[in-house]
């Protein structure tokens, strides 16, 4: 349709024809959407390579056998450029954040863990979607988060402006906004 720019396949089996042997890069991919996210495309055939921070044999990812894993890290200062060039992915989806002490969370706590979460998800995710450009990524997907909208009274749209009231969603936010100016 006119102003939208989302296609989509009309037969499912196409996905498997466009996917196989295409080298694709997925920045937390350890995480639950990254995760699955990862796991769908090693199934259409995709060669997948995980961008993490902490590599691990014994993860879903390493299980699988279906994708290479990468050390990488957001706080990185070239943004992941050399491991892009090594790895020339075509397609780049980015999903990686900042996580608390624990791991557990995508929620920091006080002033020092919103200056970590500002460091990483928002100028070290904006680093990364600069090197993509650098290094001739041809299409970057970006994964936003409901949070980055804040509570409505309404079903969600991409077109309502942002509302963050979360740490999360603040630096979601912030880099949402990086990444357009980039497009």
């Amino acid at each position: 349709t006119p102003g939208n720019p989302v296609t989509f396949a009309r037969d499912p089996g196409d996905a498997d024809q466009w996917w196989r042997g295409r080298c694709v890069v997925v920045t937390g991919a350890s995480g639950f959407i990254g995760g699955h996210l990862a796991e769908a495309l090693a199934a259409h055939g995709a060669e997948v390579h995980a961008f993490v921070r902490r590599p691990h044999d014994g993860s879903r990812l390493g299980a699988s056998g279906r994708m290479t894993q990468h050390r990488w890290d957001l706080a990185d200062e070239d943004g992941g450029a050399a491991l892009l060039s090594r790895v020339a992915p075509s397609v780049v989806f980015h999903g990686a954040v900042h996580r608390s002490a624990g791991g557990d969370s995508v929620e920091p706590s006080g002033k020092e863990g919103l200056e970590t979460a500002a460091a990483l998800t928002t100028r070290g995710g904006a680093r990364f979607a600069r090197a993509c450009a650098r290094v001739g990524v041809a299409r970057f997907v970006f994964l936003g988060s409901s949070s980055e909208y804040g509570p409505h009274d309404e079903p969600l749209r991409e077109d309502m402006a942002d509302r963050p009231v979360s740490t999360h969603g603040l630096t979601k936010s912030a880099l949402t906004a990086e990444v357009r100016d980039l497009a």
